[in-house]
């Protein structure tokens, strides 16, 4: 998959491949007192896309590898998948 690595910003507008970046990687309609808390939103889901992408990535792992152990480590890699999904999720949601 080719897709623009690094982490994503949302500035202005705009959604950057980083804070330095001069092109940016999409733009969201409105801008300003016409942005809609709809737009704000949508704008932080797309800036988070990257890390979502790289949790669900840790996830699979980490639930690979619990389906292979004891039931007490099963229970810690659950718990650190828990973790990781609300780390992802507050980034979604938040920015």
């Amino acid at each position: 998959m080719s897709y623009t690595k690094g982490k994503w910003v949302f500035s202005g507008r705009f959604i950057f491949s980083d804070a330095r970046a001069l092109k940016p990687i999409c733009e969201i309609p409105e801008y300003g007192i016409h942005q809609s808390k709809q737009d704000l939103a949508n704008a932080r889901l797309i800036a988070a896309a990257p890390d979502l992408l790289k949790a669900l990535a840790r996830i699979e792992k980490k639930a690979d590898k619990a389906l292979r152990q004891d039931e007490i480590q099963r229970g810690i890699i659950v718990n650190e998948i828990g973790n990781i999904t609300a780390a992802a999720i507050a980034k979604a949601e938040k920015g």
